[in-house]
């Protein structure tokens, strides 16, 4: 059975959750303490790696850091927002092929597009229903995984 740990950086008021032996590395970044650790320990049920950053500046520093086969994150973040953070994904070729989910508050209005194109791979919005999320992380993680032209 894996341990759980929380792990706070003080200087950039960031923390971590991370579970290690799990298949795949999930990337959570949210402000909320509580989604995070309500989502990570879900996730981690289903058998998934999670690694949680605080904010958005930190989840992209993460993306070096660490493998990451997937992201979940907030649209609002007040250090890189979600549509900042799916941005720099997309147009980084060394990781835009990781899937992006991002998730918002169920009273905001957001503008599905920037500039045009279209920066993450799915949306929901809060409050997340844990079946649906599985199901979305569940879809993305196996179209990585097939080959080219299929």
């Amino acid at each position: 059975m894996s341990k759980s740990t929380w792990n706070v950086d003080k200087l950039s008021a960031t923390f971590v959750f991370q579970v290690s032996n799990k298949m795949k590395n999930i990337l959570l970044i949210d402000e909320d303490t509580f989604f995070i650790s309500s989502i990570g320990y879900f996730l981690e049920n289903e058998g998934y790696n999670i690694t949680a950053c605080s904010n958005g500046q930190s989840g992209i520093d993460m993306l070096s850091k660490e493998s990451v086969d997937l992201v979940i994150c907030s649209t609002q973040l007040r250090i890189k927002n979600g549509f900042e953070v799916a941005e720099y994904i997309k147009s980084n070729y060394e990781y835009a092929s990781i899937p992006v989910i991002l998730i918002s508050p169920s009273n905001s209005i957001v503008s599905v597009k920037m500039e045009d194109e279209i920066f993450y791979d799915e949306y929901i919005q809060k409050p997340v229903l844990f079946i649906n999320l599985l199901e979305k992380v569940h879809n993305l993680l196996s179209k990585k995984l097939q080959p080219l032209g299929h």
